[in-house]
């Protein structure tokens, strides 16, 4: 028997993906976000009755809602706004969900947990070492959901790196931006590290495996692209521009002269990327997703280079309306290389 589900901060980019998804397996979905969109109920996670209203006579809890890391990086985002939604929010959605008995809650986390200790690649139980707010938000909502499982709710962990695939979101929209304008792609250091991604459709695949499969439960799951035979930054990037055959290079820059300047841009609110992304730009960044794939009988289909394919595919046959509004540091750039 299909169950109900709720899905907080579906009208997003995971969102649409997993509503749709689940809607073909025939389960009866709501999305509820803080902006009304078509098809999408309005609904603010800070206010708990409108949780708890939610919440009620519901089977699964899918919650997804969250201030996306880029709003963190802008000056006019006061300062405990991101904190405030990520942190007071999942308490309201988790104490809704045990009071009204759902029988299923998964949280949507974040790589960005992690920050940056070795060794490679990272297990579930790797230290916490965020680097930015927003990771610093997730990390306290996970001990918020531990505390709930405590509690009783049956309660699953996902954490994605990057995700790519139709509509996707995040700084990658600019790097495309460059590629498909035929501009050389700037790049933090010379190339020669790893970092995961995910492609929307392993993501979702996982997320549905994860409610169908009762070994989820009081789980934290790893959810990227296999380690094995994964090509260096510069590799993907060079190969990407070569696939969107535009003329468009990678350009390497020097980390001591980038991260300075890219510092700078923050404090002074004209932000190109968030200190995570500067930061760990350069370094190797890999999880370890052979937990998913034992419990859950899950393999990604995508690998890094076929998501950013998928990505580029999808941006420069929607550009006109996927084309990102770029920071002045970006457009000056773009006017100049």
């Amino acid at each position: 028997m299909k169950r109900n589900v709720v899905v907080f901060g579906g009208g997003g980019f995971v969102g649409w993906h997993l509503i749709k998804a689940l809607r073909n397996k025939n389960y009866k979905v709501i999305p509820v976000d803080v902006v009304k969109r078509v098809g999408v109920v309005k609904g603010n996670i800070l206010d708990f009755n409108t949780c708890m209203k939610f919440c009620k006579d519901v089977d699964i809890v899918i919650h997804l809602a969250g201030e996306l890391p880029y709003a963190g990086w802008k000056r006019e985002l006061k300062k405990g706004t991101m904190w405030d939604i990520m942190v007071n929010g999942t308490e309201n959605v988790l104490e809704a969900c045990l009071q009204n008995k759902v029988k299923k809650v998964i949280y949507f986390s974040s790589s960005a947990v992690y920050g940056n200790p070795p060794p490679y690649p990272l297990k579930e139980d790797a230290q916490h070492a965020p680097l930015d707010e927003y990771g610093k938000a997730k990390s306290q909502a996970e001990i918020l959901c531990k505390e709930y499982m405590e509690k009783g709710l049956d309660m699953t962990i996902i954490r994605p790196m990057t995700i790519l695939g139709p509509n996707f979101v995040g700084i990658l929209r600019s790097m495309m931006e460059f590629i498909y304008n035929g501009k050389r792609v700037p790049i933090i250091g010379d190339g020669s590290n790893k970092i995961q991604l995910i492609h929307i459709d392993d993501l979702i695949d996982a997320t549905v495996k994860i409610i169908e499969n009762p070994k989820s439960k009081n789980e934290i799951f790893n959810i990227t692209s296999d380690v094995n035979e994964m090509p260096t930054v510069k590799e993907e990037l060079v190969e990407l521009c070569n696939y969107a055959n535009t003329g468009s290079k990678v350009w390497s820059l020097p980390s001591w002269f980038v991260r300075p300047i890219l510092k700078f841009t923050s404090i002074i609110g004209k932000a190109t990327m968030g200190k995570e992304i500067y930061t760990l730009a350069d370094k190797t960044f890999l999880t370890d997703n052979n937990k998913a794939k034992k419990l859950l009988n899950w393999k990604p289909k995508y690998g890094n280079l076929d998501a950013l394919k998928a990505g580029y595919d999808w941006f420069s046959k929607e550009h006109d309306k996927a084309k990102p509004n770029l920071s002045l540091p970006l457009k000056i750039a773009m006017a100049i290389l």
